[in-house]
């Protein structure tokens, strides 16, 4: 883990800061001489590792002494480079407000759901898409089902011209 964050220190996603009663030129001195052989951001970015997501569906689950659970489905995701970042965006906002499909379907029409939404998770590397709910734990295998249609949905036909408005203007 510490080589992986060696790795991420760049001069363009870095921040220092110094403080206190201290000689600013040899502050500054110091600081060029520590740092004079980093690499640009770029040449470093080419040395993360790639995400490691699973081949094939896996299921984790946490049991806790508690009268909700919370359900998790994610997808591999897209970097903050990529332009798939832009779908996935208007996807979460879209699908995270008290008008979305996944909030009239699963918690208003079927009363499955707390609280239901979807959230994107960018990084250097591809982060995550994930779809959430908030639901009792005898219906999250109902809850499960249900969602995972929805994603399906759309999967297959992808936003309607009113969802992609709303997200937008959002």
């Amino acid at each position: 883990m510490k080589e992986f964050h060696r790795r991420l220190a760049v001069p363009t996603n870095c921040v220092l800061a110094i403080f206190g009663d201290i000689d600013t030129q040899i502050a500054k001195r110091a600081v060029e001489q520590k740092f004079a052989a980093w690499k640009g951001g770029a040449e470093a970015l080419k040395r993360l590792p790639p995400p490691a997501f699973p081949k094939t569906r896996k299921r984790v689950v946490d049991t806790r002494d508690k009268k909700q659970a919370v359900m998790v489905v994610g997808f591999p995701g897209a970097s903050l480079q990529s332009d798939d970042r832009y779908a996935l965006e208007l996807l979460q906002e879209a699908c995270s407000d008290l008008g979305s499909r996944l909030f009239l379907r699963i918690r208003e029409n079927l009363g499955l759901a707390y609280y239901v939404g979807a959230q994107n998770f960018l990084g250097l590397v591809p982060g995550f898409f994930a779809f959430y709910v908030g639901t009792a734990p005898e219906k999250i295998d109902l809850v499960e089902s249900e969602l995972l249609k929805e994603a399906e949905l759309l999967r297959a036909e992808g936003l309607s011209e009113e969802e992609l408005k709303r997200a937008k203007r959002k």
